[in-house]
């Protein structure tokens, strides 16, 4: 009698996982980065400079304040660097643009498991800048001379000072 009940048990379990071949959510799937145009700048030289911030998210920058965005080398960065707006620039074989959080700025964690973080209040158009700078993947010239960045429908315009 044992063994008839482990029949309908193996029958559940046979049941339970993952139907194969099944088609997987496309949501779950990596996003794959669009093609790089042949306007695209493809080194961090292209890129050197001090710039403003004229726009995000294809919107013009609307802040009683001013951005500047400063990059030296492959070091993009904005003030309040202390608040983690600092990242390394590089570039994969394709030419996408690939912006990292330089861990060196923003919360320190110290030996005592507290952080040290920067005493400053963080306006919401540089927190906006932020997320939008995680996102770029693609460097171009704009037809009137500035620098988009562009990326997973985010966007940065910029213009030298």
């Amino acid at each position: 009698m044992r063994g008839f009940a482990i029949i309908p048990v193996l029958m559940l379990l046979a049941g339970c996982g993952e139907e194969r071949g099944a088609p997987s959510d496309p949501r779950d799937a990596p996003e794959q980065a669009a093609p790089v145009p042949d306007n695209a700048l493809r080194s961090v030289g292209a890129l050197l400079g001090e710039y403003r911030v004229a726009g995000i998210d294809d919107e013009p920058l609307d802040a009683e304040f001013g951005i500047a965005l400063s990059i030296d080398g492959p070091v993009l960065s904005y003030e309040p660097a202390c608040a983690g707006f600092v990242w390394t620039i590089s570039f994969d074989r394709d030419g996408h643009m690939m912006l990292t959080r330089n861990p060196d700025f923003g919360p320190e964690l110290q030996l005592d498991g507290t952080y040290v973080v920067c005493d400053v209040q963080v306006p919401p158009e540089l927190r906006q800048l932020g997320e939008a700078l995680d996102q770029v993947n693609l460097a171009q010239r704009t037809l009137d001379g500035g620098l988009l960045l562009s990326g997973n429908g985010r966007s940065v315009t910029l213009f030298s000072q």
